[in-house]
């Protein structure tokens, strides 16, 4: 070993001690927690329009209540073609992840009463790299 390795050597063990140096793996940063969930208000017949922004780990909740049989319409209108939609049942079960509404939306038959919660989510290098995007998400209850 030379004398350049030993010094290193000795100035790792150093820090070490002194508890300024890890040789324990580094761990992940974990995601901030979501948002507080915007409540909107969606009485039946009523379209709401939202307009709001997407980091790659801030992403807007929205909440809303609808009954078992009713019809929504969901559309999300994003430029950077990198945001996908989640929606989550009164239950808690997820009915879409990562979904892609089309140009002319996505329409669905609601099969449970109770406060549903969409979230805008982007997704692949977009969330990788720290991207953010700027989105329109329209809501139809009928």
């Amino acid at each position: 070993m030379t004398r350049s390795h030993r010094i290193r050597l000795a100035t790792l063990t150093a820090l070490q001690v002194a508890g300024l140096f890890s040789m324990q793996a580094a761990q992940a940063i974990p995601p901030p927690p979501d948002r507080e969930p915007r409540v909107l208000t969606l009485a039946p017949g009523t379209t709401v329009r939202v307009e709001d922004r997407v980091l790659a780990y801030d992403h807007p909740v929205f909440a809303f209540d609808a009954r078992k049989g009713e019809r929504l319409l969901v559309r999300l209108a994003d430029p950077t073609g990198t945001l996908v939609l989640a929606l989550e049942a009164p239950s808690g079960a997820m009915v879409l992840d990562g979904a892609r509404p089309g140009a002319d939306g996505l329409q669905m038959l609601l099969n449970e009463t109770g406060r549903w919660r969409a979230s805008v989510l982007m997704e692949g290098d977009g969330a990788r790299v720290g991207g953010r995007a700027v989105f329109t998400f329209t809501l139809e209850r009928r």
